[in-house]
């Protein structure tokens, strides 16, 4: 039993891993921590914080290398492009944007000098004069190089002056046309809302409405009194309404104002017929009638007049020959049936009266004693009529 024991122990003992120790399989017994692991940590963490403070500070140097570059370059080696940002400006707002940049490249400028300067004595106004002088593109400063860059530089202030005071002119001008217009603009709308009032009173004036065209006369003559259309409208309505002081007050005014102007002279010689002034009414007609004044209204009042000068045969061919122009106005209807009837041509009186009345544009005012006549024409002309039946 014992031989047989031992030698199942054997084959179990061959069967068997054999024992590997801890640390090759990666087994740590309970409690302890490898010393080596936090040092490992330690080393990576700061190679990565190196390799990128490195790298960063690269990028800052390589960024600053590139703004300094240009105007480094600029001042050894007499680089144009910066120079004119220092020299030349543009007038205007151009000038202005321009001086922020040019203050710029010459602090920048100056500190270049200052670290790079072979001489150590060299002092900061020094150090001005060299970045604001324009170096042209060979090297070497030379007097003649400063003569022909002085002379370069004082014909081009002299063109930018120029082209400034050209630029003020230009924009002065066009100040007085904008002051102008507004000017303009008001006048023409007060013109026309004249023009318009004025035209309501005229129609209230043929309408019958005297007294309201009246007021709006007034109230444009308050703003405007000098204005001759509402004037001589404003006297003619005087005139029909009964005020005849008034309206001579008015017309001798425009009639020694405008001596000349056929208009006036004919409402001037109507006032003064109604005043009795008949030779001064004949000779303002006569004179209308030589400047061009309207051909049917000179006839007509020339008729008037005529007539009650006692003159019926000059009045009767002044009134024909106005016929011919207008022969349906009431007025010259109503005028000719008057002048037949002082003629004592009655017939052709009551065919005038007659005519008078159908108008449908006459003066309903004068209906009443036309009606009468015309009746009384009519009973003269029958009596006449009868007498000389009887006779025959």
């Amino acid at each position: 039993m014992s031989l047989l024991n031992d030698a199942l122990k054997k084959k179990e003992q061959e069967t068997q891993i054999p024992d590997v120790p801890s640390h090759l399989l990666g087994l740590q017994d309970e409690g302890k921590v490898e010393k080596t692991q936090p040092k490992k940590l330690f080393l990576t963490l700061l190679a990565i914080l190196v390799v990128f403070s490195a790298g960063l500070s690269y990028g800052i140097l390589k960024y600053s290398s590139s703004q300094i570059r240009p105007k480094v370059l600029s001042i050894g080696k007499s680089n144009i492009t910066t120079n004119k940002e220092v020299t030349q400006t543009a007038p205007g707002k151009n000038e202005e944007s321009k001086t922020g940049n040019s203050i710029k490249t010459i602090t920048t400028e100056k500190k270049v000098l200052a670290e790079n300067s072979p001489e150590k004595g060299l002092s900061n106004e020094h150090v001005v004069e060299k970045a604001e002088v324009k170096q042209p593109q060979e090297v070497g400063n030379t007097a003649e190089n400063e003569k022909s860059r002085e002379k370069a530089t004082a014909t081009k202030k002299a063109q930018i002056a120029k082209k400034g005071h050209k630029l003020e002119v230009k924009q002065t001008t066009p100040k007085v046309v904008t002051r102008e217009k507004p000017v303009s603009v008001t006048t023409t709308k007060k013109k026309k809302a004249v023009e318009s009032f004025f035209i309501t009173a005229a129609r209230y004036q043929r309408d019958g409405r005297v007294h309201e065209a009246i007021r709006i006369y007034k109230s444009i003559l308050k703003r405007y009194p000098q204005n001759r259309k509402a004037r001589l409208n404003l006297g003619a309505a005087y005139l029909q309404v009964g005020q005849y002081s008034a309206a001579l007050n008015i017309m001798e005014k425009l009639y020694n104002q405008y001596p000349n102007d056929p208009r006036v002279l004919l409402d001037y010689s109507i006032v003064l017929v109604k005043f009795g002034r008949l030779e001064e009414a004949l000779q303002c007609i006569e004179l209308a009638e030589k400047k061009g004044g309207p051909r049917y209204e000179v006839l007509l009042n020339k008729g008037i007049v005529l007539r009650k000068l006692g003159k019926i045969s000059q009045a009767i061919d002044a009134y024909r020959e106005a016929s011919y122009l207008r022969p349906n106005d009431p007025r010259l209807q109503y005028n000719m049936a008057i002048v037949y009837d002082a003629a004592g041509s009655y017939r052709e009186a009551t065919r005038y009266y007659k005519s008078f009345l159908d108008n449908p544009e006459h003066d309903t005012k004068k209906d009443v004693p036309v009606r009468q006549r015309l009746q009384q024409l009519y009973a003269y002309l029958n009596r006449i009529k009868q007498e000389q039946y009887t006779r025959n």
